[in-house]
C-alpha cells in the first residue's frame, strides 16, 4: 500500500503507535478527525517511506513533537488547520512543499531551521503574520510560491526585495497594507515583476490596487505634534506620563530620565515603561525621582523632543488633595 486515505472520518480519536509497523505507505492523509497529539507518535514508523503527509483540519489542537520528522523527506507537507501554536518540530522538517495554513502561529522565523532553505513553495495564509522580516527568511534561496494572505501585515521592507525577486508566484490578498513611501519599492516591484502577484492592494491611506496609485501618494511625514499629559493615582502613589506624537510611519516614543538615560522597563525597580503606547510610570513615593523627563519621538524621517518637569512631592500632594 503507497497511498492510504483517511478522510471525512469526525469519530477517528486515535492511531496506535505501531499502526504502520513495517508499512511503506508514501502518500498520507488524514482529513476531519479528532485525534489525540499522542497519534502523532504513529507516523514514525513511515519515515522510511512517507513523501506527502496532508493532516488538515483535526478538531483537537495538535502539538506536534520536536523530534517527529527527523529522519523524514518531503515532497509535501501540510498541516492545514490544527491550531497548531508551537512549531519547534520544524527543526527537523525537509520538505519542497510546506503548508501551515490556518493556524495560530504569527511571526515565524524560518531562519532557526536551516532544513527549510530547500523550501520552494511556502503557505502562510491565516496564521497571525503581522510583519515579514527580512531575517526570518534568510537563505530561502529557493523559494518560488508565497502565500501569505488573510494575515495582519501592514508593511514591506525594502530589504525584501532580494527574496521577492526569486519568486514566480507571491499571494497578499486580504492584508491591511499601509502604503507610504516605505512600500514604493513594492509597488515598483509588483508593476515590473515577471511573477505572478495577487492581491497587491492597499488598505491605507487609499484603498486601492498598488499599482493603481501614483507614487507621488506612497508619501511619509516626520513626527509632529508632540503631546505629553500626566495622570496621577494617589491610591498607588503612582503618576503616569502619557507622551503621543504624529507622524507616517508611527513615530516611536521613547523616555529619558533627569540624568538623560534612556529609560526602559528594567532601567530601575521603581520605573516601568510602556514605548509602544509612550507611558512612563513613576512610583510617586520616591522624591529622587523628580527632575526633567524628556520625551521623544522618531521614525525614519525625522525627530522631535520635549522636556517636562516633574516634582514628586507636589504632585503627589495635589494628587492627595483632589481626592480629599
Amino acid at each position: 500500500l503507497t497511498r492510504l486515505s483517511l478522510e471525512a472520518n469526525p469519530k477517528l480519536g486515535e492511531i496506535a503507535q505501531k499502526a504502520f509497523y513495517s508499512a511503506k505507505v508514501q502518500e498520507l492523509t488524514i482529513h476531519d478527525a479528532i485525534l489525540s497529539s499522542q497519534s502523532a507518535h504513529a507516523l514514525r514508523e513511515l519515515s522510511g517511506s512517507l513523501k506527502e503527509l496532508s493532516w488538515r483540519s483535526n478538531q483537537k489542537p495538535l502539538i506536534i513533537p520536536e523530534d517527529l520528522f527527523q529522519g523524514f523527506s518531503f515532497r509535501r507537507l501540510v498541516l492545514t488547520s490544527n491550531k497548531i501554536e508551537n512549531v519547534r518540530f520544524l527543526r527537523h522538517v525537509i520538505t519542497d512543499d510546506l503548508s501551515l495554513e490556518d493556524n495560530p502561529i504569527g511571526n515565524i522565523d524560518f531562519s532557526r531551521y536551516p532544513n527549510l532553505r530547500e523550501v520552494r513553495n511556502l503557505h502562510l495564509s491565516s496564521t497571525g503574520m503581522t510583519s515579514v522580516n527580512p531575517r526570518y527568511f534568510s537563505g530561502m534561496t529557493h523559494l518560488r510560491q508565497l502565500y501569505m494572505e488573510k494575515n495582519q501585515i501592514t508593511t514591506l521592507s525594502g530589504e525584501l526585495e532580494m527574496l521577492f525577486n526569486g519568486l514566480q508566484r507571491l499571494v497578499m490578498s486580504d492584508n491591511p497594507l499601509h502604503c507610504n513611501c516605505e512600500v514604493l519599492w513594492f509597488r515598483s516591484w509588483v508593476e515590473s515583476s515577471k511573477a505572478v502577484v495577487t492581491g497587491a492592494k492597499c488598505a491605507t491611506p487609499i484603498a486601492d490596487d498598488i499599482v493603481l496609485l501614483d507614487e507621488k501618494q506612497f508619501t511619509c511625514t516626520p513626527p509632529s505634534n508632540l503631546n505629553i499629559s500626566r495622570r496621577t493615582d494617589p491610591d498607588t502613589k503612582e503618576f503616569v506620563l502619557e507622551c503621543s506624537a504624529q507622524g507616517d510611519p508611527p513615530p516611536n516614543i521613547f523616555w529619558y530620565s533627569p540624568d538623560n538615560n534612556i529609560l526602559s522597563t528594567s532601567a530601575a525597580e521603581n520605573r516601568s515603561i510602556h514605548s509602544n503606547s509612550g507611558e512612563l510610570v513613576i512610583d510617586s513615593s520616591m522624591k529622587k525621582e523628580s527632575g526633567m523627563y524628556k520625551c521623544l519621538a522618531d521614525n525614519n524621517h525625522g525627530v522631535v523632543e520635549e522636556d517636562t518637569k516633574v516634582d514628586v512631592y507636589s504632585i503627589l500632594k495635589n494628587a492627595e488633595s483632589n481626592a480629599a
